[in-house]
């Protein structure tokens, strides 16, 4: 009996971009669940507990650096390593000035084989 794939959650509303994601994701062997909005992200986070969560800055109800900050504060969901997904250039100082940890950041658009390495090696690190 085989092991369940790891769990990959994406946090992001564009269907073109969770699309993409779950084709890449899928194929590397990874279970890809999405949520179109922070807060339905924050449910999800809690109720897979996912190996990796991909958190797009620019959501429609909370931005993502409030979604990572809270998750981050949470007991169960902490330990999750957060990958924050933008493509405005200036993300990473406003993450540093909002107090986020997140363990990765890559701009979009991202190449295939930046997320496929990105991720594998946080799910091989847990």
């Amino acid at each position: 009996m085989s092991a369940a794939p790891p769990v990959v959650l994406v946090i992001d509303d564009s269907a073109v971009t969770v699309r993409a994601v779950e084709v890449l994701l899928s194929r590397a062997g990874y279970d890809v669940r999405s949520a179109a909005t922070g807060e339905d992200g924050l449910r999800q986070a809690r109720t897979l507990a996912p190996r990796v969560i991909l958190l797009d800055v620019d959501l429609p109800d909370v931005d993502g650096y409030t979604v990572c900050r809270r998750l981050k504060a949470e007991a169960a969901t902490a330990w999750i390593p957060i990958i924050l997904c933008t493509a405005r250039g200036e993300a990473l100082d406003e993450a540093d000035r909002a107090g986020v940890d997140a363990e990765a950041y890559l701009p979009k658009p991202f190449s295939p084989s930046a997320l496929r390495d990105l991720v594998a090696r946080f799910v091989s690190a847990g």
